[in-house]
């Protein structure tokens, strides 16, 4: 069921690639779970920090949203399929591109965000990880 929260041409490359490798060794997860969700102004969505929409993107779908999400995720080994400690999972941060296809939402893209920049543009969370993770982004 994943893959129909996507658009019809994601869910056939994620199918696709489902089909061809199998779901051991693709999907790590054991568990995620949603710690915070807003919806990124539409300044931030367009600027360097925001969701970085390409010109085909805008130009296939007219209404576009973009959710900055903070999950808490449990991952399980690829090879013993038991679950890892803390330290292998954790805190992370995902832009979700939302767009309505055929009169529904639709997830277009998940993405990795520029957490510095959107706690530094007053719509972060505030949480410790966030800080820890846009900390870890400047470094870099």
């Amino acid at each position: 069921g994943y893959s129909a929260l996507f658009t019809e041409d994601n869910q056939r490359y994620i199918n696709a690639d489902i089909r061809d490798h199998g779901k051991v060794g693709r999907f790590h997860e054991e568990s995620v779970k949603v710690i915070n969700s807003a919806k990124l102004s539409d300044e931030l969505v367009g600027s360097r920090a925001g969701a970085g929409l390409t010109y085909d993107e805008t130009s296939k779908y007219r209404d576009i949203v973009v959710y900055y999400t903070e999950l808490l995720i449990e991952m399980k080994d690829e090879f013993t399929n038991e679950k890892l400690d803390i330290l292998d999972s954790g805190y992370a941060y995902r832009l979700f591109i939302m767009v309505k296809e055929n009169g529904d939402w639709k997830i277009l893209r998940v993405s990795s965000p520029d957490v510095r920049g959107i706690v530094e543009a007053g719509e972060g969370f505030g949480t410790q990880y966030e800080q820890l993770k846009g900390e870890a982004q400047s470094a870099k």
